[in-house]
């Protein structure tokens, strides 16, 4: 009973888009183990006549997997039957979705909706599940975006070591100001979602630029700080829906890990106003 009591602690929640569901508020059900692989790289290389040796290309990550083993304990076997089959029609869907667990609350895994599904007879009334997730991303996120993220609570933090701090916001009123990136990579609105709102009064247009990176995206045409306008990953959006990359030099911010120096400028610019939204990621 008392490895029963231990189990029972841990939890697995299946994120889907229209709601949550936690496995373990099922009567019977223990997680025993949780079990994440390691991270299995690939490293293309490039050889150059005349030069020793190769010059590597940017690294790029697998899918990796996650398994969960679970102890199902029902009533008799027609229970053990029914939890099976809800189980089934629970993970095994047409989409995928997210799941997170308790040994890393503060983190969400993007999976395939056709996980793997053991079962192992133990007794009539007992059973050993194993799930197998395919982490298709590879890659996991943090369980919040930026603008949902408690900063003051230290339940957010995971790679820089600094302690929450009020300082640290994701909106800002002025030209030039830090964004703290917690990730233990490069966000890449190519390969990850990140959203930057903007409400800024730019008679000429404006230049916003990450001083960490390099990084300078332009737009050369007036807004008003009415005028809804943001950059959705790779694509600048003015008033909701209307794609206006025409307008502008066909770049885009990324942001480094740690903090990154950030810019507004333009001729005659008034009042600015920016929303950062993201998930930090991690190996």
């Amino acid at each position: 009973m008392a490895n029963e009591n231990k189990c029972k602690r841990s939890w697995l929640e299946v994120i889907l888009p229209e709601k949550t569901l936690n496995l373990t508020d099922t009567d019977g059900l223990y997680i025993q183990t949780i079990t994440k692989t390691h991270p299995e790289g690939d490293t293309d290389s490039i050889e150059m006549k005349g030069v020793d040796g190769v010059r590597p290309t940017s690294s790029t990550y697998k899918p990796f997997d996650l398994e969960i083993e679970m102890l199902f304990r029902g009533s008799d076997k027609r229970d053990v039957d029914l939890f099976l089959f809800k189980l089934d029609n629970m993970l095994s869907l047409r989409e995928p979705y997210y799941v997170r667990h308790s040994d890393l609350p503060g983190i969400k895994y993007a999976v395939l909706p056709t996980p793997k599904i053991e079962d192992n007879y133990k007794t009539i009334r007992d059973r050993e599940i194993t799930l197998t997730f395919t982490c298709y991303k590879g890659y996991s996120e943090s369980y919040q975006a930026t603008n949902e993220m408690n900063l003051v609570d230290g339940a957010w933090q995971f790679e820089e070591g600094i302690e929450a701090d009020e300082d640290l916001k994701y909106i800002h009123y002025d030209w030039g100001f830090p964004i703290y990136n917690g990730s233990s990579d490069t966000i890449n609105p190519f390969d990850h979602t990140l959203t930057i709102k903007l409400n800024i009064d730019a008679p000429n247009g404006f230049t916003l630029r990450n001083n960490t990176t390099g990084d300078v995206f332009e737009y050369y045409e007036p807004l008003d700080k009415g005028t809804g306008f943001m950059i959705k990953d790779i694509y600048p959006i003015k008033n909701i829906s209307e794609n206006v990359g025409r307008f502008t030099n066909f770049e885009w911010l990324t942001l480094a890990p740690g903090f990154n120096d950030i810019e507004i400028t333009g001729k005659d610019i008034g009042y600015t106003k920016s929303e950062w939204i993201f998930n930090y990621v991690f190996r």
